[in-house]
């Protein structure tokens, strides 16, 4: 590794080229880049291209009804796609496979979840799911005009979001499955604010 205490690549930090440009304080090193091929990976590395491969095709399709809506409106320095896809990388394989739906996160933000949120299936086979919840009694009084959101799961893929239009205010209420599908696995809900400018985490349930 070459050392460059001044001159033209001073400055210079990156790939040129066959070149590795490195800044450590006031010097640069400058070494050749390393050379990689297919052939070169280990078994951990091409498992891991493919499960990033896998998960980045699973963010593709969420950019725009979830990812800018949602999760561009996180603060920090990562992009809304980035944190949305490190979030979501922990429910898949090492081949890539969608191991368990339940440790997806389609929502995220500051407003709160409220207490023992909750889904009953209703016994007479319709539609609807009675949904309800326990509000914090010290919780200011603007979220209570937050709307419950929700997605869900099926055999048939992931449908959503959708809006509930019920208010944090309500406590509950009974929720209409969309008609994508007839047989729901589970529910992933979550709070809008009123401008839909912030958003809760949300929790997923089984149905």
């Amino acid at each position: 590794m070459a050392k460059i205490r001044d001159g033209l690549l001073g400055s210079v930090s990156g790939k040129l080229g066959p070149l590795v440009v490195v800044q450590r304080g006031d010097t640069s090193y400058v070494r050749t880049a390393p050379q990689y091929s297919k052939d070169s990976w280990s078994d951990r590395q091409k498992q891991h291209r493919q499960r990033f491969k896998a998960v980045n095709a699973f963010c593709q399709q969420y950019k725009q009804q979830v990812i800018v809506p949602i999760w561009n409106r996180l603060s920090g320095n990562s992009s809304g796609y980035h944190m949305f896809l490190k979030a979501n990388m922990p429910a898949f394989g090492h081949q890539g496979q969608l191991e368990d739906p339940s440790l997806l996160h389609f929502a995220d933000g500051s407003l709160p979840l409220p207490f023992k949120l909750g889904v009953v299936v209703r016994p007479d086979g319709s539609d609807q799911l009675e949904v309800s919840w326990l509000n914090d009694e010290g919780i200011a009084s603007i979220r209570l005009s937050d709307e419950l959101w929700y997605i869900t799961t099926s055999a048939d893929g992931f449908q959503g979001p959708y809006e509930s239009g019920l208010h944090r205010s309500a406590q509950g209420g009974l929720l209409t499955l969309p008609e994508e599908s007839s047989s729901y696995d589970g529910i992933y809900l979550f709070f809008a604010s009123p401008d839909r400018g912030a958003f809760s985490p949300d929790r997923f349930l089984v149905i």
